[in-house]
């Protein structure tokens, strides 16, 4: 990936250097027109073009936004309700992802959302142990974890 963002960038400097005006629009269309090109010649390979995990890691982050705001409003809820509607637990949640920066990463966006903690992580790291305010639905929480965080961290990261 690395290798390619270098590219990238030599490309577009390459684009200036040519250009008989330079400036930042001429180096972001020389970086564009780069991109389109080795987008096209990666296409033809078997190696992922590297602005597409930027891209999905971009979206992870839309989505982790969206998950805290929608967890800020129903923790919202429970504050304004009685607490005889609240059914807290710790519940475990199976992952198979495969290095301890994935694992942590989802941890800390699981704690990050509000009404969940993460509690511990199993020592093989396959099992993650998630504290709840409400568990009453815990199956559904565990699917939409696994559904928004666990398989857009693997697009991000690649696994086939």
């Amino acid at each position: 990936m690395a290798t390619q963002i270098v590219l990238n960038l030599s490309l577009a400097g390459i684009w200036l250097f040519l250009s008989d005006s330079p400036s930042l629009g001429s180096f972001v269309f020389g970086y564009l027109l780069g991109a389109f090109f080795l987008s096209a010649f990666y296409s033809q390979t078997q190696k992922q073009f590297y602005l597409r995990k930027i891209w999905r890691a971009f979206v992870l982050f839309i989505v982790f936004c969206k998950e805290v705001i929608i967890a800020n409003l129903s923790v919202l809820r429970y504050v304004c309700l009685p607490l005889s509607h609240l059914n807290p637990g710790i519940v475990a949640l199976n992952i198979d992802l495969r290095t301890n920066f994935e694992i942590v990463l989802l941890a800390n966006m699981i704690t990050l959302t509000p009404g969940t903690l993460t509690v511990e992580i199993a020592p093989e790291g396959n099992i993650l142990y998630i504290h709840m305010l409400d568990c009453a639905d815990a199956p559904r929480v565990l699917s939409h974890i696994e559904k928004e965080f666990v398989n857009r961290i693997k697009e991000v990261v690649g696994y086939d």
